[in-house]
């Protein structure tokens, strides 16, 4: 009976034993796993991270590049625009030179023959006063 007994406590002794090392050893393993789990669930956020990092990067550069083509291409259109409104400014500017060029050769040729006509006919009115001027002297 003692031995029996000594077998018993020698046998759930080591029962204790190798089911306290199978509950650490378990415990263990858990511990190892959810570290890694853990660890690719961090690797899994940090990679998340860096993509929603370097998306948020190319947006920034993609919108600041269409920024600057926008800019630029205002910018060439505004000068566009400046240059044919000079050069429609510049020709109408000369239109308006050979009109009023026109119009001041007709006013002039006007005046001359104007002036013409006044001379010719003061010419007639001398001549018809001498005319008369010397008919009433020889009927005097």
């Amino acid at each position: 009976m003692i031995q029996k007994e000594a077998r018993r406590y020698v046998a759930e002794r080591d029962y204790h034993i190798i089911h306290f090392l199978a509950v650490k050893l378990e415990c263990l393993a858990r511990r190892y796993l959810a570290i890694a789990k853990f660890g690719r669930m961090l690797q899994a956020r940090k990679a998340r991270c860096a993509t929603l990092i370097q998306a948020c990067w190319r947006k920034h550069a993609g919108r600041r590049k269409f920024q600057r083509t926008v800019t630029s291409i205002v910018l060439i259109q505004s000068m566009m625009r400046k240059h044919k409104a000079r050069r429609s400014f510049v020709a109408q500017k000369q239109h308006a030179t050979a009109i009023q060029a026109i119009v001041r050769r007709t006013i002039a040729s006007q005046r001359v023959d104007n002036m013409r006509q006044i001379r010719e006919h003061d010419k007639k009115a001398n001549a018809e006063a001498k005319a008369a001027a010397t008919d009433g002297v020889q009927r005097e």
